[in-house]
């Protein structure tokens, strides 16, 4: 019908929340982290899309992952998830969160140790590209610090290696934004929409990359 409707509140759920992440795999929805008015968390959930039942994640007492927002999940080609980015327990944009991985095996997080040539901060977007050689996750803005970032980073999952990307552009279209979204419209072409540059009113213009 096109209608949006209110899904029925199971005893067990998430609660509260903003800016948090979530990605869907197969009939699973992950949920992680997100800021609930008065502390930012760190606890992951998952929604079976069939049986619309949330189950909390136990943490891993060897690495329990600090509390974040304004992050995003990703879901790797080894089935993995990675969570990428964010703002740490300081609600400051600088103060970045770790690069970590959820195994959906084990459902345990660990910590990615090093990701070559990935700069990471708050409120990015990303999508993915299989039209790039073994598909690319493609990682664009967020805020650096005070100031939001231009950058568009390719990132291999599979490798953990990324490489800074040169955008060729109108000098007319502004590029600085954070909290925007990004889709693949194609095998080897982005959409940008929205975002906000923390000066100008938000932006509702469409970006192709």
């Amino acid at each position: 019908s096109g209608e949006w409707s209110s899904s029925l509140q199971v005893a067990a759920n998430p609660g509260s929340r903003q800016h948090h992440a979530s990605v869907q795999i197969q009939d699973t929805v992950w949920l992680h982290g997100g800021f609930d008015g008065v502390q930012h968390m760190n606890d992951t959930w998952k929604l079976d899309l069939v049986t619309s039942k949330w189950t909390k994640i136990a943490k891993n007492e060897t690495c329990v992952p600090d509390a974040v927002s304004h992050h995003m999940l990703h879901a790797c080609p080894d089935g993995g998830i990675l969570r990428i980015g964010g703002e740490a327990s300081s609600g400051s944009h600088s103060d970045q969160a770790q690069l970590m991985k959820l195994d959906l095996v084990t459902q345990e997080w660990s910590n990615v140790q090093s990701c070559d040539g990935l700069a990471t901060a708050s409120d990015m977007c990303c999508a993915y590209l299989p039209g790039m050689t073994s598909g690319r996750t493609m990682l664009f803005g967020g805020w650096d610090g005070p100031v939001p970032s231009t950058q568009l980073t390719s990132l291999d999952t599979v490798s953990m290696k990324a490489a800074a990307c040169d955008i060729l552009c109108d000098h007319t279209v502004r590029l600085d934004r954070a909290g925007c979204s990004m889709v693949s419209a194609s095998d080897d072409t982005l959409l940008l929409y929205g975002g906000w540059d923390g000066v100008f009113p938000r932006h509702d213009d469409i970006v192709k990359l």
